[in-house]
């Protein structure tokens, strides 16, 4: 690892120092190169800075709010993240989740479509801060999840290619592949925090409700009837019964 890779004079560069604001151009970058084309360039540049602070702040906010024991109302920890350092990831992207629904609700905005755009570039982000938190000391669980990023980056790019084709997901949606990428990043990074870490914070049981909801946005767009489903269920089981009867 290399937590310093030199300093100039009170300041200590790291790599951490480097790849966070690198993660922020490209993600930035990657957002302005796929919505140009339909939305204005100073709309898709105000949406990626609101969007940082979005997830700054939630991430915060839930950090604070699921250790609060040691918080409490005290502002000063609650402002001063050198001294009192923590954020909350799903806090951030739940923040960030609900400042873009509010975003295209008044911008006239696809939802889906901005989140098909956005899910990969928050992966690349991930794979970069995650890495240099690594290297800056931070520990094997942010490798273990720039990892699942990157895998997951890889994956969506194929099933971007593939999901229309799938006869179960019937209508085509767009949603698909970034709440199935969203899902398993969320069971992935639970299952890292139970691994690593041995215990919980109420908010990591938030990742399990994240991958839920999306399974839920991934059934309920891919244009299959519920009732129609269990109905049909409901038949292979009684069949499969009276086979087993029969033999």
């Amino acid at each position: 690892m290399l937590p310093i890779l030199f300093t100039l004079g009170p300041l200590t560069i790291s790599p951490l120092t480097f790849l966070v604001p690198f993660a922020f151009i490209l993600a930035s970058y990657l957002l302005w190169h796929d919505l140009r084309e339909d939305y204005s360039e100073e709309e898709i540049i105000s949406l990626t800075i609101y969007l940082t602070l979005a997830f700054l702040i939630g991430a915060r906010l839930v950090h604070v709010l699921s250790r609060f024991s040691d918080f409490q109302f005290s502002l000063s920890k609650w402002l001063l993240i050198g001294h009192y350092p923590g954020f909350s990831f799903i806090g951030g992207f739940i923040a960030c989740l609900g400042w873009l629904f509010f975003w295209s609700k008044k911008k006239n905005w696809d939802f889906w479509q901005a989140i098909e755009i956005i899910v990969p570039a928050g992966l690349m982000a991930i794979v970069l801060v995650g890495t240099g938190f690594y290297l800056t000391g931070g520990g094997i669980l942010f490798l273990g999840e720039a990892i699942i990023a990157l895998l997951l980056l890889f994956f969506s790019r194929f099933l971007r290619k593939k999901y229309r084709t799938f006869a179960w997901y019937k209508s085509g949606k767009l949603g698909f592949v970034s709440c199935l990428s969203v899902s398993l990043f969320m069971l992935g990074k639970l299952l890292l925090e139970i691994f690593y870490r041995g215990s919980l914070y109420w908010d990591s049981l938030l990742l399990l409700g994240v991958a839920i909801v999306c399974w839920v946005f991934i059934y309920r767009r891919s244009g299959r009837d519920l009732k129609e489903d269990l109905r049909k269920a409901l038949l292979v089981r009684e069949r499969k019964k009276d086979e087993k009867t029969s033999h």
